[in-house]
Order: C-alpha cells, then sequence, then structure tokens
C-alpha cells in the first residue's frame, strides 16, 4: 500500500491544483462571478449529461443488476447516516466547541454528513479504476443527491422544502434513466455515430470546467467569509472536530461498511474514493438557502479541505488493500512489482480500424506483418477469463486516451497468467459492440478457463458459430496491427459479413511470431 501513495498523493494534488487555477482565474478576474451562472448551467444540462451517458451506455458494470440498485442506495444511506451522527455529536460536545442551538449543530451535521462526492471523486475515480467504476459513481451519486434534498434539508430547515423532488430529478438524474433505458433496451448500437462524437468531444470538457468553477466558489468563500459577527461558538473547536469525524472516523465506517456488505467491485472502488473526500463546498450554500450556519459550512470545509491533501491519499491506498483493490488499478505506475518500463506493452491492435491496406490474394505466400487467409471456420463457445478494458478506435488513435496499451500492461506486470489455469494461448476477446466499428467495444485479454478460480478476474464468452480465420505473422505488436488494417480493407468487397459478436485473437507462447485472429461472420 506505501507504494501507491506517491501515485494516488500526484492524482489528488493535480486535482486540487486544477482547482487553485480556477481560484487564481477568479482573483486575476478572468473568471468573473456574472460568468458562473451560465457555466455551471452549461455543465449540468449539458457536459455532465454527456458524460454520464457515455459513462453508461454500454458499462459492462451493468450487467449485474446490484449496480443499479445498491449504489444510489448505498449514497443515500452514507449521507444521511453521516449527517445525524455528526449533528448528535455536535449536540452532545456542544459545551466544548461552542455549538449550543438547533441552527448550529444541525449546520454541523450536513456540513460534516455531504461529502464531496462530484468533481473531486470523478477524475480519481476515472484514473485509478475506469470508466466502469465511473458510471457506478453516478449512480451512487442520485443516493447522495436524494439525502441532501431530504435528510440535509430537512434537518437545517426542519422539514423538507418545496419542490425538493425537482432538485433530484435534474438533468444527470435524468440522463442515468435514458441511458440505463437504453441498456435495457440494447438500443447502444443504434446511436448514430455523429451523436457519440458529439457526446465524446462534450463529455470532455466537464470534469475540467466544473474544477475551476469549484475552485474559483472556493476562493469567493474564503475571501469573504465574515466570523466578526455574533460569534459564540469556537472556531477551533469545530474545525477540530470536523476533521476527527470527516477525515478520521467516517471513512473508517464507510469502509466498514464496503468490506462487509455483499456490493460490487466497482461499489467498492467507488467507496474507496469517496470514504476518503473532504466536505462539499456546497453546503455553504445549503446553510445560507435554507436558515442554517454558513460559518460553519466554511470552517468544516476549509479545515477538511486543507487536512484532506494528506489524508485523502492514506485513505484511498489503505481502502485499496482493505477492499482488495490492487488487482483493479488502472493507473500504469501504481502497483506493478516491477517498472512498467521494463515491459513493453502491445499498443492497440484497433479491431475495426478502417485505415486503407491492400489485401494480398488468398493464395499469396506467406509474408511478415500480414493477414493470410483467410478460411471459414466453425468455432463452440469458450469462456476467456483476464482483465478488461471498454475503449473505442477514436480513443486508441491517441496515446494520451489509449487504454488497450495499459490493458497488456497490467496483464504482463500483475502476472494475470499465474492466475490462470491454461495461461496459453493467450486471447484478446473483442465483445459488446455498441456500434460496429464505429462506437466503444470491450477487450478481454487472458485464458481459456471452465470456471473462474479467482474473484479478480473478469470473464467474456466466445460466441460459437462461424469465423473467419486469419494468421499474422511477423514482430509483435505490429504484425497484428497491419493484420487488422488488412482485414478492416477486405470485407468491404467481401462475400462474408461482420456479425460483431465476438472476435478475438489467439497467441501461442511457443510460436510467438504468429498470430490466428477470428473475426464472427454472420
Amino acid at each position: 500500500m506505501i507504494d501507491q501513495i506517491p501515485t494516488i498523493l500526484g492524482l489528488t494534488v493535480a486535482v486540487f491544483l486544477v482547482m487553485s487555477i480556477g481560484g487564481s482565474a477568479r482573483h486575476l478576474g478572468w473568471l468573473t462571478r456574472e460568468a458562473d451562472e451560465g457555466m455551471l448551467k452549461l455543465c449540468i444540462r449539458v457536459l455532465v449529461p454527456c458524460l454520464i451517458f457515455r459513462s453508461v451506455v454500454g458499462n459492462p458494470a451493468f450487467d449485474d443488476a446490484t449496480n443499479i440498485y445498491m449504489p444510489p442506495l448505498f449514497g443515500f444511506v452514507s449521507v444521511a447516516g453521516g449527517t445525524l451522527i455528526a449533528a448528535w455529536i455536535a449536540k452532545a460536545t456542544g459545551r466544548w466547541t461552542g455549538m449550543l442551538d438547533a441552527k448550529t449543530f444541525s449546520s454541523f451535521g450536513v456540513c460534516v454528513g455531504i461529502f464531496n462526492y462530484g468533481f473531486v471523486p470523478l477524475p480519481l475515480v476515472e484514473k485509478l479504476f475506469g470508466e466502469e467504476a465511473l458510471g457506478v459513481l453516478f449512480l451512487h451519486n442520485v443516493g447522495v443527491e436524494l439525502a441532501i434534498w431530504t435528510v440535509c434539508v430537512g434537518l437545517i430547515a426542519g422539514g423538507l422544502s418545496k419542490g425538493w423532488w425537482k432538485h433530484v430529478l435534474n438533468p444527470p438524474s435524468i440522463t442515468i434513466v435514458v441511458a440505463l433505458s437504453v441498456n435495457f433496451l440494447g438500443l447502444g448500437p443504434y446511436i448514430p455515430e455523429m451523436i457519440q462524437q458529439v457526446m465524446i468531444t462534450l463529455s470532455a470538457a466537464a470534469i475540467p470546467m466544473m474544477m475551476l468553477l469549484i475552485g474559483a466558489n472556493f476562493f469567493d468563500q474564503i475571501t469573504g467569509a465574515d466570523d466578526s459577527n455574533g460569534e459564540s461558538e469556537s472556531f477551533w473547536g469545530t474545525a477540530t472536530l470536523a476533521v476527527l469525524l470527516r477525515c478520521g472516523v467516517f471513512p473508517l465506517f464507510y469502509l466498514t461498511a464496503a468490506a462487509l456488505l455483499p456490493i460490487s467491485r466497482e461499489l467498492k472502488q467507488v467507496a474507496a474514493i469517496e470514504a476518503a473526500m473532504p466536505a462539499a463546498v456546497f453546503p455553504i450554500v445549503l446553510t445560507r438557502l435554507y436558515g442554517g450556519e454558513p460559518r460553519i459550512a466554511l470552517r468544516v470545509t476549509i479545515a477538511t479541505t486543507i487536512i484532506g491533501l494528506v489524508t485523502i491519499p492514506l485513505w484511498i491506498s489503505s481502502a485499496i488493500g482493505v477492499l482488495g483493490l490492487e488487482d483493479s488499478l488502472i493507473h500504469g505506475n501504481v502497483q506493478s512489482e516491477k517498472s512498467p518500463a521494463d515491459v513493453e506493452p502491445p499498443k492497440a491492435t484497433a479491431p475495426h480500424t478502417k485505415t486503407p491496406a491492400t489485401v494480398p490474394p488468398a493464395n499469396a505466400p506467406a509474408k511478415d506483418a500480414a493477414a493470410l487467409g483467410p478460411e471459414v471456420v466453425e468455432i463452440n463457445a469458450q469462456t476467456i477469463a483476464g482483465l478488461k478494458v471498454r475503449t473505442n478506435n477514436l480513443s486508441e488513435t491517441n496515446s494520451l486516451t489509449g487504454k488497450i496499451s495499459n490493458l497488456y500492461r497490467r496483464y504482463f506486470t500483475e502476472k494475470i497468467a499465474d492466475l490462470l489455469p491454461n495461461p496459453s494461448p493467450r486471447y484478446a476477446v473483442y465483445h459488446n459492440y455498441q456500434q460496429q466499428s464505429q462506437g466503444d467495444y470491450v477487450l478481454l485479454v487472458g485464458g481459456a478457463v471452465n470456471q473462474v478460480t479467482s474473484d479478480q478476474l473478469a470473464t467474456a464468452t466466445i460466441a460459437s458459430g462461424k469465423y473467419l480465420k486469419f494468421r499474422a505473422h511477423g514482430k509483435q505488436p505490429q504484425a497484428v496491427i497491419d493484420a487488422w488494417q488488412e482485414i478492416a480493407a477486405y470485407f468491404p468487397n467481401s462475400p462474408h459479413r461482420r456479425a460483431y459478436t465476438t472476435d478475438f485473437e489467439r497467441y501461442d507462447d511457443q510460436s510467438p511470431d504468429m498470430v490466428e485472429i477470428f473475426v464472427a461472420i454472420e
């Protein structure tokens, strides 16, 4: 776990640096308060829904039904329970902290109970665990929102506000429902390519824009703080109790629940990040709107955020170990037994790229980096276990967004083959195509199994049926990349049509220069 801390610390600091840029932009007058409302509406109504849609539609995590109802339930209970416990503790310790009336200890409970559930965890979840966990995070946050607008607002205001349900039924929540419906109805493959490209472009801007806005508003709260009027409660008492609960006790409760409850791996990944989060900025606004104590909110937020720079990496690293998530990390340097530089990962093979290539005739002699064949073969169903990732061809054209190279890097550095009864031949299975050659697909790298023997492994089933068998001979991975280009050029003038069920590559350690490629046909 110690080895993970520098990388997690780097990711955490990067998040706060982006927020500090937002604060600096506010200070310099580049990001004005007048622009906030328009930017916020753009994020909540356009950019974030695009990010949610991309993260949920076609996400293999939602093949597990528990990932549909458990994340929002977990989010609701964690915020509602944390809020009520914190308010009770503030009331019980009021003589030492100065929180002596319902207004102060209810505000304290709300501010400590609402952790930073949105745009600080988003980049951390995405970078550490990938898009499957990101989709689950969005469902988790639906439960958080429900707790905020019912339990938290009810505690501050003495009852539910009129129209509270409108806050829960917001564009992101509606997008989640729509995206899950698309998954249920199997409509993902019918989404036009143009729409997908628009969503990819817009979703990429969601996280950085919101982080800049949070930084700007955090700067406003700090520079506009006014603790001079009517202060009775102790600043240090409030701040110390907040840090103790939000950065110490509550993460322990949160992770204990995640370890003991029968929840999915993706929800455990979300819990590993959310447990470490400091108090959110939003309660400052919430207490102002509903008659609470904004001064309490400001102190809680500032104190837990500052201390969070130290505790966030420690809690996340501890959570990864406690919840058994070491094998699910996707960040290249987090937990390799040796440096990733010692392993040369295969490049993206892009199983359906449209790059033009000259296809040799079926009777052409063998040559390096060429697809040989093809021949029609019948394949029986086979289960493959290993590591998987969801990606698309557009992402794989960019080394910054490509995921296949890192998948192979993990496969070798984490010694996944040692967990497999049949590590050779190695399979690379492409499946769950969302838009044939234009949309997302899932790639799983692993070996054939009769039954899964480790909960660290994902599975995919090679569909039975007819396949065209190609061969790629030459230095890898270039031979496979060139072969896929030739395969893509082969099909437009071929009597065969691709089925887009499962395609796979088969690697034999005894013949490292030869790879067999099987493409499903109708």
